[in-house]
Order: C-alpha cells, then sequence, then structure tokens
C-alpha cells in the first residue's frame, strides 16, 4: 500500500475501551502481535503511527 492511499474503517469501542483493528490495517501499519501503535489527538483530529512509522515523527 502507497503513503499516498487510505483506509477508512468503522469500529466500535468495547465496554472495557478497547477496539479491533482490521487485518488490513494491521498489514498496512505492518502490525504484529505485540507491536506497539503509537496514537495521538490533536485538536480534534485523531492520528496513528506504526511501528515502522515511530522513527519518523
Amino acid at each position: 500500500m502507497g503513503r499516498s492511499e487510505c483506509i477508512k474503517i468503522i469500529t466500535q469501542v468495547s465496554p472495557k475501551g478497547q477496539i479491533t483493528l482490521p487485518a488490513s490495517v494491521r498489514k498496512a501499519l505492518g502490525l504484529q502481535a505485540g507491536d506497539a501503535l503509537l496514537l495521538w489527538v490533536r485538536g480534534g483530529l485523531f492520528g496513528s503511527s506504526g511501528r515502522m512509522g515511530l522513527d519518523c515523527l
């Protein structure tokens, strides 16, 4: 998946506050079980970075 492509998903927050990332999103981010995922909210906008992008922030 190229950097200019976009995957949009709808996921729900569980009663425990957990969300499920579909396999397509985990693959696009290069995430595997046990990997850390950086999330942030700024000015009402949500962002994330997969493990491969942590050094690019």
